[in-house]
């Protein structure tokens, strides 16, 4: 495949890619706790529910302090406009962050994570065993400046190497340079996060479920798990 034809057929998978989890959107000069919350509600959401949820949050407590020490009933009244079946699992990892981050600091606030070295940073975020590395990550990149180098999660490298967009590559900085040559620098934020939550939801490693994905009909992957086109399962 030419570069020009890698580019358009990567433009095609952005876009394909937005219309079940939405477009990309950026929280400018959200607080470091406030953006992790987002990210935490993301998990299995689009990003306009996400922020939708967050926006409700925001509203309906004076602080996190108020959210922690709230019961799970009463967030869930909170959020029941989303009217949606994995609302207790969103307010119980929410309850578990809060609770994480109070048991390590006495404090539902992260802005203090501004003022250690990125390794203290990352061991924190970590340790606190509600986030995944992939939100870590994020959180690391935001808290870096703009000028920082967004990580190349796995789950979006295996996604591009089945798609055939990518050559298999064997490091983030592999993979990163190779998606910096072939797409705009304003797309590759969403790109890597529209991919990295189609990874881990869709096209996971050892199960992926292609009969559900709406990139199925580009994959050269398909018919190794037994999926003809069309995205029905053999």
């Amino acid at each position: 495949m030419s570069e020009a034809a890698t580019r358009a057929k990567l433009s095609e998978v952005l876009r394909a890619l937005e219309k079940p989890y939405g477009k990309v959107i950026v929280l400018p000069e959200e607080p470091t706790l406030d953006h992790a919350v987002f990210l935490l509600l993301r998990e299995g959401w689009d990003y306009r529910k996400a922020q939708r949820a967050l926006r409700i949050l925001q509203k309906e407590y004076v602080d996190w302090n108020e959210v922690r020490v709230s019961s799970p009933a009463e967030l869930k009244s909170a959020l029941a406009e989303l009217g949606d079946k994995d609302l207790d699992v969103k307010v119980e990892k929410l309850r578990s962050l809060l609770a994480a981050l109070w048991k390590e600091r006495n404090a539902t606030a992260l802005e203090f994570l501004r003022e250690m070295q990125p390794e203290s940073r990352q061991r924190l975020l970590s340790n606190l065993g509600v986030l995944h590395q992939g939100i870590v990550q994020v959180l690391l990149h935001a808290m870096a400046g703009p000028d920082s180098a967004l990580p190349v999660p796995q789950g979006a490298v295996r996604t591009l190497t089945r798609l055939g967009l990518i050559d298999r590559v064997h490091s983030d900085g592999a993979a990163r340079k190779v998606l910096e040559k072939l797409l705009d620098p304003e797309d590759l934020h969403a790109y890597l996060l529209l991919l990295t939550q189609h990874g881990e939801e869709i096209c996971q490693a050892k199960s992926p479920r292609c009969g559900e994905c709406v990139l199925v009909e580009s994959c050269k992957f398909k018919r190794k798990v037994g999926v003809k086109d069309g995205g029905e399962e053999e």
